[in-house]
């Protein structure tokens, strides 16, 4: 659980992944053994920020109202219904956030093939970090939390994290990429 709000601190803002993919995105989620969502039968979705961490001032407009539609629709199919704020059984609360570049090239360092033992064991740093990547790109962030509204309990939680390029990702795309996080989420019983 602790896993989970420490990315779900990362997404910061609340929407958009306002550029394109250029590779296929890390998506992961996880539910919490503390909260019983067999019981859920409605929904509430927040109110999306003013901003998106990192991102342009645009992406709101371009992106939440069509972010609003994916998880409704989703969660629709799934065999809830929207209900107000207040008499909902859950929230859900769209993040996302694009952090900045990290090249450490522009200080010198340069990533390789290091053999270690002893303290950093028998295998080759690169074997070790082949899926750690210091390369100069921006990656977005998107996190869809699941809260029950009684208690205000995280129930859920789902990330995404991608490479983004200069292109930005078309809103559908980015529909169907909240749609298939939510998949994730737990049907109605």
């Amino acid at each position: 659980m602790k896993k989970i709000l420490l990315l779900g601190a990362l997404g910061a803002a609340a929407l958009a992944l306002l550029t394109g993919c250029a590779t296929k995105p890390m998506m992961a989620f996880e539910l919490s053994p503390d909260v019983d969502t067999s019981e859920f039968k409605t929904f509430a979705l927040m109110p999306l920020p003013e901003r998106v961490k990192g991102a342009r001032l645009d992406a709101l407009q371009r992106y939440g109202a069509a972010a609003e539609d994916a998880m409704r629709e989703s969660l629709i199919a799934h065999g809830y219904t929207e209900a107000p704020f207040t008499e909902a059984d859950f929230a859900i609360n769209l993040k996302a956030a694009v952090t900045p570049k990290l090249n450490v090239s522009q200080w010198g360092y340069t990533t390789g093939n290091y053999a270690g033992s002893g303290y950093w064991g028998a295998s080759s740093y690169y074997e070790v970090v082949a899926d750690v990547d210091v390369t100069a790109n921006d990656h977005a962030i998107v996190v869809l939390e699941i809260y029950e509204n009684k208690e205000k309990t995280l129930a859920w939680c789902a990330w995404m994290v991608d490479k983004t390029k200069k292109n930005r990702i078309p809103v559908e795309e980015f529909k169907d990429l909240l749609k298939g996080m939510l998949a994730t989420f737990p049907a109605k019983s």
